[in-house]
């Protein structure tokens, strides 16, 4: 069997209900419209998800995950788990949403840059860029955008 055909199959369980979940954060954010746009769907799009049509994709789960204040893993399976140290409850979570605040400046501070100098990346390049400045961020304890700046004129030379 071909692996792009098993990796499109449904996992069983694994999505059940995340159609409940999306109107419920499409909510918190001003509609269904709005959370489209945040997730780089179409309505139609965003509609067959929720009516169970068709599957998310997982950059589209985490962009709604992640522009909604959600985890991607409450977001596609309706558990919260924090990933990070297998734990549950307060300081899981607490080290889930510190983990999310910082993944997400580093987010933000790469797009903008990339913004604001009309500069395409690859995705690979991309996801690759955004590890290095989350490690770099973590061991600062902060998103430097001076030190984003010069790593990604770095790499886009």
């Amino acid at each position: 069997m071909e692996i792009n055909k098993i990796f499109q199959k449904p996992v069983a369980g694994y999505t059940s209900g995340i159609g409940e979940r999306i109107n419920e954060i499409s909510r918190r954010v001003g509609g269904k419209k709005r959370l489209a746009e945040m997730a780089g769907l179409s309505e139609s799009q965003l509609h067959r998800i929720t009516s169970g049509e068709s599957q998310a994709k997982i950059e589209n789960i985490a962009a709604m995950a992640i522009n909604c204040g959600v985890s991607i893993d409450w977001l596609a399976t309706g558990r919260e788990f924090d990933g990070l140290s297998g734990q549950r409850g307060s300081e899981g979570a607490a080290k889930f949403h510190s983990f999310h605040a910082l993944l997400k400046d580093v987010l933000i501070a790469v797009e903008k840059f990339l913004g604001e100098h009309t500069l395409p990346m690859e995705p690979e390049k991309k996801a690759e860029m955004i590890l290095l400045l989350y490690d770099y961020s973590q061991a600062k304890g902060k998103v430097d955008d001076a030190a984003v700046a010069r790593l990604m004129r770095l790499v886009m030379e």
